[in-house]
């Protein structure tokens, strides 16, 4: 007597018809596929893991585990640690819980809460709980009652069957940090403990909404609380400079032990379901899960399973197996008795993105953490891993031949420059001196150098000898601000560009052969975040805050504005016709000739920061959320219709008039020629697009 249940046009699972289910399928084709955006053709990447101390949860019967993500909420069954599905959410995950039966909730980073229905896989309502700031929520044993924590010391007790608001708790704010606030439930459902950034953390009572105690003896901010199962206990844990767990009485609040061992913030505490152990979970530069007999106080395993900040942890229902996220996109399923793991990889963020040369190969660098993925991009495939970056990945760029990929480090990695060989996936040098990050990378077209450029209190840029890993000069002229983009020009790499950040605004022009400051673009209200130069090395792009511009190298003035919102990347065609900009969730394409976009591509929850062409066209972007998408640009190809409205101020007039004339008679490869002014696209500028420019005159663009 079995009943299939279908999940986005999918089966999933099969259930008998007293409601029990059993998974015997995970959804129907590649998880790179699932619920992709319009025109995107496949997913590197699964989502950035939820900063949240509860991004990993599991269900009450031990059948499911969700995983906070920046594209919804992955499930996956924890005995094969198989991907079953994917929740799609408007917003980034911060975190999940799990009711008892089956219901499932998401804590977005724009203040809402989402509801599912983890069995038939429907979203089953939305919360508005205030302001947009990560939310944090925990059921209540029964799962009648739903709480729900923001970085505005807000905290909001809901009916879960009425979706009604029954309480509410607000604690001042000491300052104007926001940070998380860490929730849980007594196991018998009538108290509520949160932790928070003064140091304390306060204990409710849920049916008369009144504060019973407020526990205090951390040196630093509460990160993550925990009942015991039995009722008996609490746990607190501490910041970054008090390191340690606390143990409480949980009926007279009475203070029981200090657990000392992290060497860094612990990030979140859990108690096994027999109650005699509780784990705790360390941040970057102690990636260790530790375990505490409850009942003696002491240390009895340190577990180094993570590369990385462990962000969560839990316990699977039997208490044999430990589960934990890290912020190097790992989640491991952990079986305590044997030591054998279970990994889920793919949670990671994104910071930089490159492509080489021939457009086989992609290397992705983490934003929280150090971790360098290589990725074929035929297969979609993560086909190496490259450690030794102890911080956020910063840049990355591929030699001219592909044969070296050089990848940037933050401050925490002492702002080192690595060089690795890639087909042997050796580290081959180490490039140091900056004093602070290091915020862009590129090699000169034939190879010989790299240029290099700080960020914040490093406002220089650096070249250095590929061979000999020697510095060359140091280049100087930007104020005290980060270069977020340096560019060589093609075909010779005779100039390099570099973008100045918030108090320069700026994009200067270096003369590589002589290391001398030759021009300085002028213009941008805003930093620059990103530049590139066209194949033909003629026309320079840069993108700001204040949008996408096109520069004439040889005049060094604007071409034209091309878009009003904030752009952090861009890109040239190999043909040098269109240029794709990245924002926030947004790609677009550009036709060149006619200045106006031809398509938008929408999908990604954070911003793109990094967009690239391969040879066939294709448009992949990379983003804050933790994936790479592949773009289908073939059905964009065609240009809307000309613009004759040259200077742009909404009508087709005579200025307009006395550019084009000044443009008449060039053909493609004479100097001076634009295509903006070869209305027909046919490479020369003449009568028939002089017939074109007559039609459009005193109309509006």
């Amino acid at each position: 007597n079995i009943v299939a249940v279908s999940l986005g046009g999918h089966e999933l699972a099969a259930f008998s018809a007293d409601g029990v289910g059993v998974a015997v399928a995970e959804l129907e084709g590649d998880y790179r596929t699932w619920h992709l955006p319009e025109a995107a053709t496949a997913r590197l990447g699964k989502g950035a893991l939820g900063e949240s101390d509860r991004a990993v949860a599991l269900s009450a019967d031990g059948r499911w585990l969700a995983v906070a993500s920046a594209l919804g909420v992955w499930l996956y069954e924890p005995a094969t640690a198989r991907a079953l599905a994917l929740l799609p959410t408007e917003r980034p995950v911060h975190s999940v819980a799990f009711a008892l039966r089956g219901a499932l909730a998401a804590g977005l980073e724009n203040g809402r809460v989402e509801l599912w229905e983890v069995e038939t896989g429907e979203r089953t309502g939305a919360l508005r709980h205030a302001g947009w700031s990560q939310v944090t929520v925990v059921f209540s044993p029964d799962g009648t009652h739903l709480a729900s924590g923001s970085r505005e010391h807000v905290i909001k007790l809901w009916d879960v069957e009425t979706r009604r608001q029954i309480g509410r708790w607000e604690v001042a704010r000491e300052s104007n940090f926001l940070e998380d606030i860490p929730l849980a439930f007594s196991p018998d459902g009538r108290r509520l403990i949160a932790g928070f950034h003064d140091r304390t953390t306060r204990l409710w009572d849920v049916a008369t909404r009144t504060e019973m105690a407020t526990l205090e003896g951390h040196t630093d901010r509460v990160t993550s609380v925990s009942f015991s199962p039995d009722g008996a206990l609490l746990a607190s844990a501490g910041g970054w400079s008090d390191r340690t767990v606390r143990l409480w009485d949980a009926a007279t609040q009475a203070h029981v032990a200090i657990l000392r061992g992290h060497e860094n913030t612990v990030r979140s505490v859990t108690f096994s379901p027999d109650s005699g152990t509780l784990a705790s979970a360390g941040g970057k530069l102690d990636p260790t899960v530790r375990l505490w007999d409850v009942a003696t106080h002491e240390e009895v395993a340190t577990l180094k399973v993570h590369g990385s900040s462990v962000h969560s942890v839990t316990f699977i229902p039997d208490g044999g197996t430990l589960v934990s996220g890290a912020a190097d996109g790992t989640v491991l399923l952990r079986d305590l008795e044997t030591g054998n793991a279970a990994g889920l990889s793919g949670h990671e963020s994104l910071s930089s993105m490159a492509l080489s040369p021939d457009g086989a190969m992609l290397v992705s660098g983490g934003y929280r953490e150090g971790t360098v993925r290589l990725w074929d991009v035929r297969t979609q495939t993560t086909v190496a891993t490259l450690e030794g970056h102890k911080d956020r990945v910063t840049s990355a760029s591929f030699s001219p031949g592909g044969a070296l990929l050089a990848t940037a480090g933050g401050w925490y990695d002492k702002s080192t420059i690595k060089l690795w060989n890639v087909a042997t996936r050796k580290l081959v040098g180490t490039l140091e001196g900056h004093t602070d990050f290091v915020a862009s990378l590129a090699f000169s077209p034939d190879g010989a150098i790299l240029a290099s450029a700080g960020g914040w209190g490093d406002a220089t840029i650096r070249l250095w000898d590929v061979g000999t890993h020697e510095l060359l000069s140091i280049l100087e002229g930007h104020t005290n601000s980060p270069h977020q983009s340096v560019a060589f020009s093609p075909p010779d790499g005779a100039l390099l560009a570099s973008a100045g950040g918030r108090e320069d605004r700026t994009v200067k022009l270096w003369d590589v052969a002589t290391r001398q400051l030759i021009g300085t673009l002028e213009g941008h209200e805003y930093e620059v975040n990103a530049v590139a130069f066209s194949p033909d090395g003629s026309t320079l792009a840069s993108g700001s805050e204040d949008g996408a511009w096109l520069w004439d190298i040889a005049t060094q003035t604007r071409i034209a504005k091309l878009q009003d919102n904030a752009v952090y990347s861009v890109a040239f065609s190999p043909d040098g016709k269109r240029l794709a900009s990245g924002s926030w969730g947004t790609v677009r394409l550009w036709d060149l000739g006619t200045r106006r976009t031809t398509t938008t591509f929408e999908g990604h929850l954070g911003t793109v920061r990094a967009v690239a062409f391969l040879p066939d066209g294709t448009v992949i972007s990379a983003a804050e959320d933790g994936t790479m998408l592949l773009w289908d640009v073939s059905s964009f190809a065609t240009p809307q219709s000309p613009n004759a409205d040259f200077d742009g101020d909404g009508t087709v007039g005579f200025p307009d008039f006395v550019q084009f004339a000044a443009k008449f008679g060039l053909s493609r490869g004479d100097a001076g020629y634009d295509a903006r002014f070869d209305l027909d696209g046919d490479g020369a500028i003449g009568f028939s697009d002089f017939l074109i420019f007559a039609a459009s005159f005193g109309k509006g663009a």
